[in-house]
This record gives structure tokens, C-alpha cells and sequence, in this order.
């Protein structure tokens, strides 16, 4: 029977509810895998047939059709709300197949099938967390039905730089740790598997299931929402915000910042020796250039000037720029990296005048971090820098007064342009030199930090197994060739 033949019946037989019901259920469980939500009589018969399921669930007991139905509308109807409809498809597979296409048993994934097209499948996993008993285990079935279509939207967004209606997607520090996750599974898919529950884009689509999963029970069946605790509810959320790696290295737990240190080294090799890869994840021409190289720190301080003079919201761009700096060259020896960098900043510093505190902070954060200076000497180290700004700031004042009457190119932008005296080559070594003094310090130092030992034999470590996976996937290759 068609869609409009069976509403058209519903309509003249209104009293007869229970039969009416059935037959619904029934048309929707036969019709899971091709419903076309577009259509207003299927959307119709869908609504009420998943009304009735959810509202009777502890009264009349879900076959697996059942659970095949809501699991495929669900999906559907998200993906269609979330307008990605012309962007993924929906199947609920048998284990045998599951297993054949991918190898695993897990309850669902989302896989590229390019052009911004994505597959979505579910296993019978989901069909047994659905059908089961306990709340608990049945949440969790809608749960997972949400994760895997929040997957297809990461993916989406990751690949993109506009939504589909052309407004321009935010360049924030979660797209931007997303593109490198999901580069550092393309280097190693077990290293992805291995780290799942830590990872950002696998916290971030739990999350987005609860919530989902929760606010349809109370759409569809508000008596069994109540049956759930929000309060524990919300400890769940709170907990998938705590949980990925970027919230953890605010804490004592072990092993996030090598975490970090290997996301950030996979994708980086990978990018370099692929770098043709950035095509796909325009997100990431924010740390690195189109050759595959990261970008010059001083060349992301000026594009980060350019997208504060766009973006209104400033705090998504510091907080985008500052993830970027403080994960840049943590699998270099010693504090070689922050040397660089530190330097980098401090003749910014210098050149610009600057009084954005954001800069600052960012030789504050290295210092705190990877050397054993105190407060008070950090404090007094950023005092100096400030005093070397309001100096660039006042030459250049008295520059421009100078040539009030004949304003130029070059006054207008000062000194970044003019030859240097010889009194300001001389003040720039002596700073490089004082850091320089600082820096030996510090190396000599540096044995007595917390943990510095063990953090660098971690990330020279990380990168010795990167490299040794590398010559095995080349010695694979040529035995394969011959």
C-alpha cells in the first residue's frame, strides 16, 4: 500500500486506532531503508508510528524491525533537519556485513565517500541497545544513532570553508584540532582506535548524541524522558567536555600532553610529505602553508590581525591561535623549539610596538611551562617586553611628526620598512643575545622541571616510531612491487 492510500485510510477510520497503529508500524518497518521524508503523507505516517513506539516502549516490546525503522528515521530526519540530506545515506546492516565492509564490530561509523558525501552505517549493536529493556542501554542505543550523523556534520565542516546556505564557517580551535585528528588517523588508523575516548571529535559527537538522544525521548514520550535523571544527564555532558585531550592537559592525568604531542606530530608528517591534503581541510591554512611547512609564527600573529579585524567574536580567534601556538614544537629536544619561537615573538614585539596582551601571554605561557623561572622573574621579563613596545610606539610617533607635511609609504608604516641604524642593530643583538644567555640557563636547568626528562625521551620516542612505521609501510611497498 502506498503512503497517501494508507493516510487516506487513517483519515476515514479514525476510531479504529489500534488497528490503524499496527498497520503504520508495519508500512514504516517495511519501508526503513527508502523513506523519502520530503514527502509529506511518509513523513506523516513516520511521526505517528514513532509516537506510538517510543510513548509504548515498556508496554509493547520492540522487534528488531522496529528498531531497524527508528534507527533509520532518526538518522534521516536529522540529517534532513541539519540540511545535509544531499550529503549522506542511512543503512542499518546485518553483522555479517558490517564486518565485511569494515572489519570491526563496533556500532557504526561515518566513511568518506568523497565529494562531501558520507556513508553512514549502523550494526545490530545498535538494534540490540534499542530492542533492550534496560533504559539505560536503550539511551544509549539513541545516543549512538545521533554520534554517527554528528560525525557526518564534523566531516563536513572540517572539509569546507561555507555552509550550504554560503555564509562563511567559523575559523574556531575545534575545527582546527578536528582536521588534525582526523589527518593523524589517515597516518595510523590503529593510533585513532587506540586513543578513541580522548580524542576531541569522538567526545563532541557523544555529547551531541546525549543531547539528542534526550530532548526526542522528550519530543516523542515525555513519560519515559522523566524516567531519566537530568542531573546525571548533565554529569555526562560535563564529563565529554572533560574528557578529550585538550581539556585534560589543564589536569594532572598522565599521558594527555604526549597525546597532544603525537596528534599534532602524526598529522604534521603526513601533511608534509602529502601536503596536497590541504585541499581537502581549508581549516588548516591557519598553521600551515601550501607547501606542506608550518607557517612562520610571525606570519600567523599578522593573519591573526587580519581575522580579528573580521571575526566579531575575538575570543574564537585567540583561543583558535593560541591551540595552534602552544602545540608548535613540542617534539623538538630540549627547549630548541621555544627558543625559536620566543624569539620570534620578542622581535614582533620589537618591529610592531604592539599592546596586545594576547602576544604576551603567549611568551608568559612558553616560559611557565618549559622553564624553571619563577613568577616574579616571568613578570619582570614581560615588563621589559611592554617597555620595548612603548619605545617602537614613541619613535614612531616622533617619525611621524617628523614628516607631518610629507607623509609616505614608509612613514606610515615605520620601521618594518627602513634601513636599520647602526644603534638599532646593535639593540637588536643585545636582546637576542640577552635571550640567548637566558636559553643556555635554562638547557642547563632544565633536568630539574617536573617531568622534563620524561617528556622529552616521549616525544623523541613518539617520533622514532612514527619514522619506523614509515620505512615498514616502504619496505611493504617493495616487497609487494616485486
Amino acid at each position: 500500500m502506498e503512503a497517501h492510500e494508507l493516510v487516506e485510510n487513517l483519515k476515514s477510520n479514525p476510531n479504529n486506532e489500534e488497528l490503524n497503529i499496527e498497520e503504520v508500524i508495519k508500512w514504516c518497518d517495511e519501508h526503513a531503508e527508502k523513506l523519502n521524508l520530503s514527502d509529506s503523507d511518509e513523513m506523516f505516517l513516520c511521526e505517528k508510528a514513532t509516537k506510538y513506539l517510543m510513548e509504548n516502549k515498556e508496554k509493547r516490546a520492540w522487534s528488531k524491525d522496529d528498531a531497524k525503522y527508528i534507527a533509520n528515521f532518526l538518522a534521516r530526519k536529522t540529517i534532513k533537519k541539519l540540511n545535509l540530506d544531499k550529503n549522506a545515506e542511512v543503512h542499518v546492516l546485518e553483522e555479517d556485513e558490517y564486518i565485511k565492509l569494515y572489519g570491526e564490530k563496533s556500532s557504526g561509523i561515518c566513511v568518506p565517500q568523497g565529494d562531501d558525501y558520507f556513508k553512514v552505517s549502523y550494526s545490530p549493536n545498535v538494534i540490540k541497545y534499542l530492542t533492550s529493556e534496560d533504559k539505560g542501554q536503550f539511551l544509549h542505543g539513541l545516543q549512538t544513532v545521533f554520534h554517527e550523523i554528528r560525525h557526518v556534520q564534523q566531516n563536513k565542516s572540517i572539509h569546507n570553508l561555507t555552509r550550504e546556505d554560503g555564509t562563511e564557517l567559523p575559523k574556531n580551535k575545534e575545527r582546527y584540532l578536528s582536521a588534525l585528528e582526523t589527518i593523524a588517523r589517515k597516518q595510523d588508523s590503529k593510533f585513532y582506535e587506540k586513543n578513541y575516548r580522548q580524542l576531541l571529535k569522538e567526545n563532541d559527537a557523544d555529547k551531541y548524541g546525549l543531547i539528542k538522544a534526550y530532548t526526542e525521548l522528550q519530543e516523542y514520550a515525555p513519560e519515559i524522558a522523566k524516567k531519566y535523571s537530568y542531573k546525571k544527564i548533565q554529569e555526562k555532558l560535563q564529563e565529554y567536555d572533560k574528557n578529550y585531550y585538550e581539556a585534560l592537559s589543564n589536569t594532572t592525568k598522565s599521558g594527555t600532553e604526549s597525546l597532544k604531542t603525537e596528534i599534532e606530530s602524526r598529522a604534521s608528517i603526513y601533511i608534509e610529505r602529502h601536503p596536497e591534503i590541504l585541499e581537502e581541510f581549508p581549516i588548516l591554512d591557519v598553521a600551515f602553508n601550501k607547501d606542506g611547512t608550518k607557517k612562520d609564527i610571525k606570519q600567523m600573529l599578522k593573519d591573526r590581525e587580519i581575522s580579528l579585524e573580521i571575526e566579531k567574536d575575538s575570543k574564537v580567534i585567540n583561543d583558535l591561535y593560541e591551540t595552534i601556538f602552544n602545540n608548535r614544537n613540542h617534539v623538538q629536544n630540549g627547549l630548541k623549539g621555544i627558543k625559536n619561537e620566543i624569539l620570534k615573538i620578542d622581535k614582533y614585539i620589537t618591529e610592531t610596538g604592539t599592546e596586545d596582551e594576547f602576544i604576551y601571554n603567549l611568551i608568559r605561557t612558553n616560559l611557565e611551562k618549559n622553564s624553571n623561572m619563577t613568577k616574579e622573574q616571568i613578570d619582570k621579563l614581560i615588563e621589559e617586553e611592554h617597555n620595548k613596545a612603548a619605545k617602537t610606539r614613541q619613535e614612531r610617533n616622533e617619525q611621524e611628526k617628523e614628516h607631518e607635511e610629507t607623509e609616505s609609504i614608509k612613514d606610515e608604516i615605520g620601521d618594518e620598512i627602513k634601513p636599520k641604524t647602526e644603534i638599532q642593530e646593535r639593540e637588536e643583538q643585545q636582546v637576542e643575545t640577552m635571550w640567548q644567555n637566558r636559553f643556555q640557563s635554562w638547557d642547563r636547568e632544565a633536568v630539574n622541571l617536573p617531568n622534563c626528562a620524561k617528556r622529552k625521551e616521549g616525544a623523541v620516542q613518539i617520533m622514532k616510531n612514527i619514522d619506523r612505521e614509515k620505512e615498514l609501510e616502504e619496505q611493504e611497498e617493495m616487497e609487494g612491487r616485486r
